[in-house]
């Protein structure tokens, strides 16, 4: 028959008791080396989490649109919208991806588009995602978008008109573990008021254009509507 036993812990004599449970202190030399290890760390995450390190940080500096223009688009029925993201941020910024949500209109694709050398409509230099966009530091800090959509009315889009939301990652291959985010910009694609968009119209409609500087209605005088 098994039976149970039990050992019994008898501290040496004239130790205090509570020294069997609780060991001693470690010597000063490694709880500083420890608590600068853990200092470390925690100042790493903070600083790579606010500055780019360990996910995409362009949260200031300029994110948002830069003069945005309307023309024809590469898919019949439809126009195009351009957009602009600058990377405020000193790293460089992997675009994986973009939606858009344009009020009154049905968004058929979002490309990234080299816009350095000026427009053409229907764009021609269109680019599959991902793209990079440089730091701020580079010469080419941004990156242009350009946004096929059919409006589903002609009115109504008097003032700050559409968003773009962009879903960033690190560039490069890393020893320590990075994240992605969404970043919806700041700026709407088209600000409300006079003189906001540029209308990239063909020879056909050539003074169709005066006046017009909601978005939704010249997609419509575009289209012939």
């Amino acid at each position: 028959m098994a039976t149970n036993t039990m050992t019994k812990i008898t501290p040496a004599a004239g130790a205090d008791p509570i020294d069997v449970l609780v060991p001693p202190a470690r010597p000063w030399w490694i709880r500083l080396a420890a608590a600068s290890i853990i200092i470390g760390a925690v100042g790493f995450v903070g600083y790579g989490w606010n500055f780019g390190l360990l996910r995409p940080a362009p949260d200031c500096c300029g994110s948002g649109t830069s003069g945005p223009q309307i023309g024809l688009s590469n898919h019949e029925g439809a126009v195009t919208v351009t957009g602009y993201f600058f990377n405020s941020s000193t790293h460089p910024i992997s675009i994986v991806g973009a939606t858009a949500n344009l009020p009154g209109a049905r968004v058929i694709e979002v490309k990234s588009y080299d816009g350095t050398y000026g427009w053409e409509m229907p764009p021609e230099s269109l680019v599959d995602f991902p793209v990079v966009a440089e730091g701020r530091d580079h010469d080419s800090g941004g990156q242009w978008f350009a946004i096929s959509f059919v409006p589903e009315r002609c009115d109504g889009d008097a003032d700050d008109w559409g968003t773009l939301t962009l879903e960033l990652e690190t560039v490069g291959d890393h020893w320590y573990p990075t994240f992605g985010r969404s970043l919806t910009l700041p700026d709407a694609l088209v600000p409300g008021g006079a003189g906001q968009l540029s209308v990239l119209q063909p020879a056909s409609l050539d003074g169709e254009f005066n006046n017009i500087d909601r978005p939704l209605e010249a997609a419509c005088v575009l289209l012939g509507r």
